[in-house]
C-alpha cells in the first residue's frame, strides 16, 4: 500500500544530502521505498541502519527547531515524566499535558494551534527509538482505527511523526474513567450494568463485521464519559483477519500469546494466533460482563495462572441465585460466552448484544447451538484470514 512521505522525512533526505551524507540518487530511492509502503521505518532510521549516519549528527537536525524557543522534544528516557511535555509542538498541535502512560505508549492532552481544538495524542514510549516492529504495529493501529467509526469507540483522526516519532491524534474525552472505576463510582444496580454492557459488546460486535478482532479488550480499555457513553480504544494489539488493514508481514507468529492474561481467551494462551477470530473476543466481553455485574472475576488468580501456563481453563464460577433472578437467563448467556471451544460460544459482539438485549426485555433465552448461517460465516471469516 503507497503512502505520502511524511514531510519530516522528506526534510531530513534534503538535509542529509546538502551535508553529503548521501547521494541524490540514494535520497530519491529511500523516499520511493517510503512512499511505495517498502519501508516502515523513518528517514532517519535508515540513514543511521543502512548509511551509518550517527546519532549525534542525526540530532543535530533538530536543532535549528529547538533554538527557536520551543521546548525540546522529550527523549525516550523521559517520555513518562510529566514536566517533558508541556509546550511540545506535534505538527499543528502543542502539548498541554501528559494524561495516561501504558507499557507501549503515552497520552498527551494536546490543543490545535489554530482551531484551538483539544485533542489526546498517543505516542510510542520507546520515541525515536521505536524498533521496526513497533513503528509497523503503530502504522497498523492506525490505519485500523481510522476506519472504524462508530459513537463507542474513541476515533483517531490523523497520525504523524514529530522527531522520528510517530503519534496518533484522537478524540479528548473529558472526564472518562475506566470502566472498572465507572461501575465502582456510580453505584449502579445490575440491569443498568448489563445495559452498558450490552452497548459495549455492539461496539465490538461493529468492528467484527469489519474483520477486526481487538484482542486486548479490558475495562482498561473502554472509558466511560460523564454521560454514561462508553468508548473502546486501544487497538495497538488489533488484527484485520482479511482484507484493508492487513499487512504482508504478519506482525505475530504461532506461539506468541498477545493480549493480557487475565482477559485471555484460552486460544490466546495457547498461543493459537492464527485461530483467533469474534469469539476470542467474546470471551473477553464474558469475563468484563461477569466481573462487573457480580464484582468478581469469573476465574480465581491461581485459575488466571494455570490457564496462562496450560491453556486449558476450568468452569467458571456461576453468577450467584441472586443475580439470577434479577436477570434470568444472563447465567446461560454467559456460560455460552465464556465456553473454552471457541464454536460453543456467541459469534461475535452483536450476537452477544442480542442475547444481552434478552435478558433485559426478560424474554427467553434459547441458546441454540451455532447455526448453519453462523457456520458459513465462520467458515468464511477463515478462508478470508488464510487469503
Amino acid at each position: 500500500m503507497s503512502r505520502t512521505i511524511d514531510e519530516e522525512d522528506r526534510i531530513v533526505l534534503e538535509a542529509a544530502v546538502q551535508r553529503g551524507w548521501i547521494h541524490e540518487s540514494e535520497a530519491r530511492r529511500v523516499q520511493r521505498a517510503l512512499e511505495g509502503g517498502g519501508e516502515s521505518r523513518f528517514a532517519t532510521q535508515i540513514l543511521g541502519q543502512d548509511f551509518g549516519v550517527s546519532a549525534a549528527d542525526l540530532t543535530a537536525l533538530f536543532t535549528l527547531e529547538n533554538s527557536a524557543g520551543n521546548p525540546v522534544f522529550p527523549s525516550s528516557d523521559v517520555f513518562c515524566r510529566a514536566d517533558s511535555w508541556p509546550g511540545v509542538r506535534l505538527g499543528d498541535f502543542e502539548v498541554l499535558e501528559l494524561i495516561g502512560q501504558g507499557g507501549m505508549g503515552v497520552v498527551v492532552r494536546a490543543r490545535h494551534r489554530t482551531k484551538k481544538k483539544l485533542v489526546a495524542i498517543k505516542l510510542l514510549i520507546a520515541g525515536p527509538q521505536a524498533s521496526e516492529h513497533q513503528v509497523r504495529r503503530f502504522r497498523r493501529e492506525a490505519r485500523l482505527s481510522e476506519r472504524l467509526v462508530h459513537p463507542d469507540m474513541v476515533r483517531v483522526h490523523e497520525v504523524g511523526s514529530a522527531h522520528a516519532c510517530l503519534y496518533l491524534v484522537m478524540d479528548l474525552v473529558e472526564g472518562a474513567v475506566d470502566l472498572d472505576r465507572w461501575v465502582r463510582q456510580q453505584g449502579l444496580d445490575s440491569g443498568e450494568i448489563l445495559q452498558l454492557l450490552m452497548r459495549i459488546s455492539a461496539a465490538a460486535g461493529y468492528a467484527h463485521q469489519r474483520y477486526v478482532i481487538h484482542r486486548d479488550l479490558k475495562p482498561a480499555n473502554i472509558l466511560v464519559a460523564p454521560d454514561g457513553q462508553p468508548r473502546i480504544l486501544d487497538f495497538g494489539l488489533a488484527k484485520s483477519l482479511r482484507g484493508w488493514g492487513s499487512s504482508r508481514m504478519p506482525m505475530t507468529r504461532s506461539g506468541m500469546r498477545v493480549g493480557t492474561p487475565r482477559y485471555m481467551a484460552p486460544e490466546q494462551a495457547r498461543g493459537e494466533i492464527g485461530n483467533l477470530d469474534p469469539r476470542t473476543d467474546v470471551y473477553a466481553l464474558g469475563l468484563i460482563i461477569q466481573e462487573c455485574v457480580t464484582g468478581q472475576h469469573p476465574h480465581s488468580g491461581e485459575q488466571i495462572r494455570r490457564l496462562y501456563r496450560t491453556g486449558r481453563c476450568q468452569v467458571p464460577t456461576p453468577i450467584s441465585g441472586q443475580i439470577e433472578a434479577q436477570l434470568p437467563g444472563l447465567g446461560r448467556v454467559l456460560s455460552k460466552a465464556l465456553a473454552e471451544k471457541q464454536s460453543s460460544r456467541q459469534a461475535d459482539g452483536v450476537e452477544l448484544a442480542r442475547d444481552l438485549d434478552r435478558v433485559l426485555r426478560g424474554e427467553d433465552v434459547d441458546l441454540v447451538p451455532e447455526s448453519e448461517d453462523q457456520m458459513a460465516r465462520s467458515l468464511f471469516r477463515w478462508i478470508g484470514r488464510r487469503r
